[in-house]
């Protein structure tokens, strides 16, 4: 049977779609997952972190149900957007190159392994590829038609990135240097592009909103967090690109650094102008920022989205060199078994790895652990009848809280590593001589400050929760009980 490209990327989307449901019920929740559930079960205008979108979207799931299956529905609806947006997106750019460029860039696409993840998990990143696509597509029909109502799409799909990811103040910057470089600066005299600014600062002006209540800690927050004042470092930076190499798979990692060359060659290319100019602000700033503290390979899912068709594009044009070619299937080969193996391990995890040395074991155990937790520090208050301030329960750094406060709602949660996050806002920082459970999963270490774990006067074990699948343990909670907290 001889299927059309469009019907091949079909059957590529709805198999990533029908793999992602098949393991979304399986697992609990991440860090970055239980963080965003959070956002939807703390509904507000915006966050200390990220703005609100993906807390937005998933307050509405949280309506129907609070289940992993659930609060993963709309990751995979969104990736099944991205993938079909994406084909659309390169049939527009190319319409006279190779038929089947919008389907390899589909392919590459859904054999990235930091794709397929974020295919089942909710992450600011999720909306907002989807909505740089649709962006660009609009962005595109208002500069050959120059029609209102294009300009309103443009408007509202940037202000819904804006509203997705800060990164998305990258989209502004592409879409401005395409017209200096296009030499249409003279739309800035015409109503269109001033409609779209409006309508995405009154859709993004709920980040504002929140952050003038909040002292705006949001932009401090990002602005230190990736360009602190300490020494560039080459091995920070290293330790970024080498992340990438991996989960983008090495083969789409070297085709892209050839794809950006050839694409450079090509600048006077307008398709090839645009993809260039929505890849480099996002490689260049995260680049930069990664020497001071390491990119997480997420961070730069939106240059790679866009790089992937240049990529798709270069090994179409090489095809004849045979190491073009291996570099090519090197993708798949490389790629499609991880992806299998990581969702094998959703189903059942079966790696014979040592005891708590599981390579996911940080999705596991934690909806026992918080209800354990909760059973003690409610015993500890039993005990104490009321003579000493209520017992809390505490976690050493925001990653631990997002999976505690999740399973133990409504429940509040407190950090001890003095660092303003998000669960201040919520549940307030700990205070002096606060005392309560401490919930450490073995993996993670108990740092001292001053001799004092965690910042506590005496912290004593109680006891061990371990977490078993397949006779094997993947994880063990050690819970403490803490006294004499020092803010």
């Amino acid at each position: 049977m001889n299927l059309s490209p469009a019907k091949q990327a079909s059957i590529i989307i709805a198999v990533s779609a029908i793999m992602h449901l098949l393991v979304a019920g399986n697992g609990g929740l991440g860090s970055d997952e239980a963080h965003y559930a959070l956002y939807g079960y703390y509904l507000d205008w915006s966050y200390f972190d990220h703005p609100p979108l993906v807390g937005w979207l998933q307050a509405i799931i949280l309506n129907v149900s609070d289940s992993e299956f659930a609060l993963r529905l709309f990751p995979i609806l969104i990736a099944i957007a991205t993938s079909a947006a994406l084909y659309r997106l390169v049939q527009i750019l190319f319409p006279n190159e190779n038929v089947k460029l919008p389907l390899i860039s589909v392919a590459l696409f859904n054999l990235g392994i930091m794709f397929q993840l974020m295919g089942i998990s909710m992450l600011p990143e999720d909306p907002l590829l989807l909505l740089a696509i649709l962006l660009l597509i609009f962005f595109l029909r208002a500069l050959e038609d120059e029609k209102l109502i294009n300009w309103v799409a443009v408007g509202l799909f940037l202000g819904l990135a804006g509203l997705s990811k800060y990164t998305a103040v990258t989209l502004v910057v592409t879409m401005l240097l395409y017209l200096l470089w296009q030499q249409r600066l003279s739309l800035l005299k015409k109503p269109g592009i001033w409609v779209a600014t409006l309508i995405a600062a009154v859709i993004i002006s709920p980040v504002f909103y929140w952050n003038m209540n909040h002292d705006w800690i949001s932009f401090s927050y990002q602005l230190d967090h990736g360009f602190k004042a300490r020494p560039w470092s080459i091995k920070l930076f290293a330790a970024s690109q080498a992340a990438q190499f991996v989960v983008y798979t090495p083969g789409l990692y070297i085709a892209s650094i050839a794809a950006l060359i050839a694409a450079w060659r090509e600048r006077n290319n307008a398709s090839i102008q645009l993809l260039f100019l929505l890849v480099a602000p996002v490689f260049l700033l995260f680049a930069w920022g990664s020497g001071f503290q390491a990119t997480l390979p997420h961070w730069t899912a939106l240059a790679w989205l866009g790089v992937i068709p240049l990529a798709a594009r270069w090994m179409l044009f090489h095809w004849q060199n045979r190491g073009v070619k291996i570099l090519a299937w090197s993708i798949p080969v490389i790629g499609l078994p991880i992806i299998l193996i990581i969702f094998s391990e959703f189903f059942s995890p079966w790696m014979p790895v040592p005891d708590n040395k599981h390579p996911f074991k940080q999705l596991y155990g934690w909806e026992k652990a918080a209800g354990r937790a909760v059973e003690i520090r409610d015993e500890l208050n039993l005990e104490t009848n009321g003579l000493t301030r209520p017992a809390k329960l505490f976690v050493s750094n925001w990653s631990l809280a997002s999976r505690l406060a999740w399973y133990a709602k409504p429940n509040a949660v407190f950090v001890t590593d003095r660092r303003l996050d998000q669960f201040d806002l919520w549940y307030g920082p700990a205070q002096n001589d606060d005392w309560g459970v401490l919930v450490m999963p073995i993996h993670s270490r108990m740092p001292k400050t001053n001799g004092q774990a965690q910042q506590f006067e005496s912290c004593l074990e109680k006891e061990r929760m371990e977490y078993k699948a397949n006779g094997r343990i993947l994880t063990t909670f050690i819970f403490y009980i803490c006294k004499n907290y020092h803010a």
